[in-house]
């Protein structure tokens, strides 16, 4: 340490240095006379060149007192050294060219007083027996070769100098070969030997440690230290090699070592040596020779089996170079990918396992590519880049296998916090792929349970993190958000409409059903926001008749029609007669159930109605006053056969007026209700109403001729026709053929129809050369 000190400080720190150790270190009395000399010579001494002159004589003292007195803890000044100008030699070699430029500078400055031509000085540091024969190889290479050794006159000459010294000293190094020779030291071999461990692997990655960068000098060290240590083996002689869980175990040992440092200091590099005994773990490991070994003498191995054999307990990826370089590594010997398959099964290191996966999600595919089938390539198409900084690698996200076992670890408490963690990750980053990718799972997964092909265990699998997902995922996609826009969405939306257009549906009614304690036009906004989406998908006509079917959420489909007719989608009337008369077959149940329900909607809603608006959304009603008026003619106009129709108990949720109250006598108190509440609408509605008509004109529930209906109605009719043009619910062939029948028909009811649209279509003949293109054509 005293030596770094005098290589990193300027003349004066030497000296200040040099008086402060002398009084502290109390050293015996020939070290300590020396040092006293060196001081009373510093003190006296003018300018650099005196201080250069005493640096050598601190140096001779320093080290005359290696074989007198070993410091604390068994370090000697000289090992010190030793390893100081190893470090100096791994950042000339393999540093960047600014590090290894300084170091080659260093190493040349700390060579030089150590071969003065005084006798007595470096008498004790420069025992052959002391300098490895690779040391000084590779130093003399250095002063030689080095471009900044080179790059002037004095020091190319001062790099010779020292150059012939060393050979002088430790003769011809061109003689000197450490090609092939092991870089195990005296001891190891015996202590492997004497071991008693259950799983040799656990020795080799001891052994490798204890060695240090040493054992990636070349390829030839490399194989020759791994031959050493596989033969001291118990049980193995020395043409034993390793098996797969070895390589396994040798991958793992070598990924999370860094390659050399160039950035380091000599002196960081020696003080992490010191700490480390000596071993510079983690610094300076040569990973090329690593896989060119793995490449060239294992490639005949069972690599799948390699995988699998990291399922053991010390295994844990620490972040993602480090699962890079494990791939990086695994690649060289297999020369193939990684199996997906050894990942995504039960491992006894479950931790293990996670902190791999995790490694998985934050690589791009540049690093590791996740094997897709058809549809997951789908899911995974649903973003617009392959990767991004955010996120690295969506198609593990699209990755079933992934996916279910990160569910699996999700139901061990241990790992449920860090798997919550990746998926929240997944949420805010790749949320497109994950919805498409889990709604899917879990439909193959429900499938394969149905007919008997998965298990009990598999299909409940995770299903608190799925139901959390869930939860976060639908109002991202189903519900209008200012804060946070899925950028995705729509390419997300239609893929999911192609995976399980039930699902969509579902999530609609669902963003619906948790509105229920929100403002009105907070919910308008959400029914608004749907129905954009269902007209954005492949099939907008089967998309929209699936909200307003009203199977499994008659309320929401009344709302989803209500806001249709206020934004001139679909008119309500017509929609209105449909439920009805779909409903009115038999005992007429289906129809007193809907008529039941959009009673019990409007009770609770007319109080706050108001007109329909022109402008913004925010001025918009959730149930508009021209609505409630078009229900309460549906309603006041039902066939007499359904209003005496008592209310069923199961509907009556809980009302008392529920129970003995005929469908009439609860539209009549619901007309009341709205007259007091909106006088106006009196004037709109006459009462009483002409029973309701089907959309059919066939029969009005009784058996009798249907009549013709009020001009509005019938212009109603009319342009609801043509709105079906328009949205490609009907085609221009089929109207034509409608036009036709109506045209031949007894029903009166749709002759009118038919004389109204001709008259529009004249009407509007005069308009045709300022429509827009698409509406020409039409």
């Amino acid at each position: 340490i005293l030596f770094i000190y005098l290589q990193k400080n300027n003349t004066r720190q030497r000296q200040r240095l040099a008086n402060k150790q002398s009084l502290q270190d109390e050293p015996s009395r020939g070290g300590k006379e020396a040092l006293l000399a060196h001081r009373e010579r510093a003190s006296t001494g003018v300018g650099a060149g005196a201080a250069r002159t005493a640096a050598p004589t601190l140096v001779e003292a320093y080290g005359s007192l290696v074989r007198k007195q070993p410091l604390r803890g068994g370090f000697r000044p000289d090992g010190i050294l030793f390893i100081y100008l190893q470090n100096l030699l791994d950042t000339a070699q393999n540093g960047n060219s600014e590090a290894s430029g300084k170091a080659a500078k260093a190493l040349l400055q700390t060579l030089d007083p150590i071969f003065l031509d005084d006798k007595a000085n470096g008498s004790s540091l420069l025992q052959k027996n002391d300098w490895s024969k690779d040391l000084v190889k590779n130093l003399n290479h250095i002063l030689l070769t080095h471009s900044v050794l080179n790059s002037s006159q004095s020091q190319k000459g001062k790099s010779k100098e020292i150059s012939q010294k060393l050979q002088l000293h430790f003769g011809p190094i061109e003689s000197i070969s450490m090609e092939g020779r092991s870089a195990v030291p005296p001891g190891l071999l015996e202590r492997i030997a004497g071991a008693s461990v259950s799983e040799p692997s656990i020795i080799l990655s001891s052994a490798l440690a204890e060695i240090g960068p040493a054992s990636t000098r070349s390829a030839s060290t490399l194989r020759e230290t791994l031959a050493e240590i596989i033969g001291a083996l118990p049980g193995n002689n020395r043409s034993a090699s390793l098996d797969e869980i070895g390589i396994a175990r040798l991958i793992y040992f070598f990924s999370d070592k860094p390659k050399p440092n160039g950035g380091a200091s000599p002196e960081d590099n020696v003080i992490g040596s010191l700490l480390s005994n000596g071993s510079r773990d983690g610094k300076g490991y040569n990973l090329n020779v690593v896989s060119q070994v793995l490449s060239e003498d294992y490639g005949s191995a069972d690599w799948n089996k390699v995988a699998r054999n990291w399922d053991f307990p010390d295994f844990s990826i620490k972040n993602a170079t480090h699962f890079g370089t494990l791939v990086e590594l695994y690649r060289a010997g297999a020369k193939g990918e990684l199996p997906l398959v050894a990942f995504t099964g039960e491992w006894r290191n479950p931790a293990g396992q996670c902190s791999l996966l995790e490694g998985m999600f934050s690589v791009p595919p540049s690093v590791y590519t996740c094997p897709l089938n058809e549809a997951e390539s789908a899911d995974a198409a649903t973003v617009s880049q392959p990767f991004t900084a955010s996120c690295p690698n969506p198609q593990c996200w699209a990755s079933s296998e992934l996916l279910q076992r990160l569910l699996f670890l999700s139901d061990m408490p241990p790992l449920a916090r860090r798997i919550r963690d990746l998926f929240v990750k997944g949420l805010l980053v790749c949320s497109e792929v994950l919805l498409c990718a889990l709604v899917r799972l879990q439909l193959n997964v429900a499938n394969a349970a149905a007919q008997g092909e998965a298990s009990t265990e598999l299909a409940n699998a995770g299903m608190q993190m799925k139901g959390e997902l869930m939860r976060e995922l639908i109002p991202l996609f189903f519900k209008p958000n200012s804060q946070h826009r899925v950028q995705n969405g729509p390419a997300a939306l239609r893929r999911l409409w192609a995976i399980s257009p039930n699902t969509v549906t579902a999530a609609c009614i669902e963003a619906w059903r948790s509105t229920v304690a929100e403002s009105a036009q907070s919910r308008r906004s959400t029914v608004v926001h749907i129905i954009s989406i269902a007209r954005l998908l492949p099939s907008p006509e089967h998309a929209i008749a699936s909200l307003l079917n009203g199977s499994k959420d008659p309320e929401f489909s009344i709302a989803v029609a209500f806001i249709m007719a206020d934004t001139d989608i679909r008119p309500l009337k017509p929609w209105l007669g449909e439920r009805i008369s779909a409903g009115s077959s038999g005992t007429g149940a289906a129809a007193v159930q809907f008529s039941v329900i959009l009673v019990a909607y409007l009770g609770k809603m007319y109080s706050s109605a108001t007109p329909r608006t022109s402008g913004s959304n925010a001025d918009s009603p959730l149930v508009s006053l021209e609505n409630v008026a078009t229900c309460l003619q549906a309603l006041n106009s039902l066939d007499q056969a359904l209003l005496t129709q008592n209310i069923p108990a199961s509907l009556a949720g809980g009302d008392s007026t529920g129970s003995g109250v005929t469908l009439g006598e609860s539209i009549k108190r619901l007309s009341d209700a709205c007259f007091n509440a909106h006088p106006n609408l009196r004037n709109n509605i006459s009462q009483p109403q002409a029973p309701m008509e089907n959309t059919t004109g066939t029969s009005n529930g009784r058996g009798t001729p249907a009549s013709s209906g009020s001009a509005d109605e019938i212009e109603e009719m009319a342009n609801s026709y043509f709105q079906k043009i328009y949205t490609s619910e009907q085609s221009i062939g089929e109207v034509v053929e409608m036009l036709k029948r109506f045209k031949a028909s007894s029903d009166s009811r749709e002759n009118d129809i038919f004389a109204c649209m001709i008259h529009n279509l004249f009407d509007e003949y005069r308009f045709f050369s300022k429509y827009p293109e698409k509406e020409l054509r039409i």
